[in-house]
């Protein structure tokens, strides 16, 4: 509590105090690999490190379709037909998304 009617940022956490944002905006994680806990911590350290965030919500979602289809690509465990199955895509667009990432 303050001593009379004002407000000091001595009276705020360290970390508002020094406003970063990835540490005090994400819940407190039991396990520190945590899948979900992790993409989260990422995408708000991408967003506190923007100036401007415009179009930071394609480029996200870009980088996370380009790291799930690399992913299943590379494990080798799929075709195709069976990728394109699994992630609700047409044969075409995925062949398309594969290509503008330069998956082959």
């Amino acid at each position: 509590m303050s001593p009379d009617d004002s407000i000091s940022l001595d009276l705020l956490p360290e970390e508002v105090r020094e406003n970063r944002p990835d540490e005090f905006m994400l819940p407190a994680s039991t396990e520190s690999e945590d899948p979900q806990f992790l993409l989260r911590r990422a995408v708000i350290r991408l967003l506190a490190s923007r100036n401007d965030p415009t179009g930071v919500r394609d480029s996200i979602l870009d980088t996370v379709e380009e790291t799930v289809l690399r992913y299943f690509v590379d494990s080798g465990r799929y075709s195709q037909r069976e990728l394109a199955n699994l992630l609700s895509l047409s044969r075409v667009t995925l062949r398309k998304k594969l290509g503008r990432y330069g998956i082959s």
